[in-house]
């Protein structure tokens, strides 16, 4: 039995699975139904663990910029199943165009700045690479 399928039991009573976003190496992304919330579901496969991605942290990460809207509400997480659901937040794709264009980068701007000013807690893990390591 499939990682995949194993999810899908674990969790049959609570998840449905809508439609397929994307398939790749790293992880599988579904549209999906948990507990009649849509969502969205990430199953890493095994290269994730290889490519040693810290995903409590993600998940910590995440659940920090939820106050300020920046990011979707996790629904569930499990570390050791490797799987993340977050609510799935309507939307469309926006291109710039010359008479949106100013509109969007404000907006934009708006956003970033609320990402700056927020708190970073004492205790949250560094995830970024030093230079030191990349020079």
């Amino acid at each position: 039995m499939s990682n995949l399928e194993r999810i899908f039991n674990a969790y049959k009573k609570e998840l449905v699975i809508l439609e397929t976003i994307k398939t790749g190496p790293v992880s599988d992304i579904f549209l999906c139904k948990y507990k009649e919330k849509k969502a969205v579901i990430r199953i890493d496969k095994t290269w994730s663990v290889q490519m040693k991605f810290d995903r409590s942290t993600e998940v910590e990460i995440i659940n920090k910029l939820q106050p300020i809207k920046f990011t979707p509400k996790i629904l569930h997480h499990d570390v050791e199943k490797k799987i993340l659901i977050w609510e799935y937040i309507e939307g469309k794709e926006v291109f710039l165009k010359s008479e949106n264009k100013k509109n969007l980068l404000e907006l934009l701007g708006q956003t970033i700045k609320k990402l700056h000013i927020t708190e970073v807690p004492k205790n949250t893990k560094n995830i970024f690479f030093k230079l030191d390591r990349i020079l």
